[in-house]
């Protein structure tokens, strides 16, 4: 089974945004980053005369102000990227070919061809827009569903992924 499809700038920025708060390394740093907020700030309204509401309502536009402020530098820095490198520019202007085969995952180019074997596979998910084939916690293959002629093709592509990847 074999799918040809191209991924567009806005599909790696939502997998960035998709899958940053799902990783190990984002969660432990964002609880490290609540508790400095957390120190600074009951040291800060400790010397105010808010009521108790006012103080934790002060507290959580803080925390969403500065979540906020780190997604934005996030985008930021992906726009960059991609202004700056030409290999993510031919990563997402380039068609690619997804071939599912009984030893693994087989991805096509021009730049060249790669195999993943089940094996290496960590993961494999679906959205409502994308599937995705995990090859590590913070890194997949993004397939876009609207290359499908239609859902019930796309839900077909998954299963088949999946049925692949348990018999081996």
């Amino acid at each position: 089974m074999e799918i040809k499809f191209r991924n567009h700038f806005s599909d790696i920025v939502w997998f960035s945004f998709y899958q940053l708060p799902r990783t190990r390394s984002t969660q432990i740093m964002l609880g490290i980053l609540l508790l400095f907020v957390g120190y600074t700030f009951r040291d800060i309204v400790s010397q105010t005369s808010f009521s108790a509401s006012g103080k934790v309502m002060v507290f959580i536009v803080l925390i969403l102000g500065v979540i906020l402020a780190l997604y934005v530098v996030h985008f930021i820095s992906l726009v960059l990227m991609q202004l700056v490198s030409s290999h993510s520019r031919l990563l997402v202007r380039n068609e690619k070919r997804v071939e599912i085969s009984e030893t693994g995952v087989i991805s096509k180019t021009e730049m060249g061809r790669s195999e993943m074997k089940w094996s290496a596979i960590e993961n494999i998910r679906q959205t409502k827009k994308y599937i995705l084939i995990y090859i590590s916690d913070r890194a997949a293959m993004l397939i876009p569903k609207r290359y499908f002629d239609n859902q019930a093709q796309a839900e077909e592509f998954y299963s088949y992924l999946n049925q692949r990847r348990e018999k081996s």
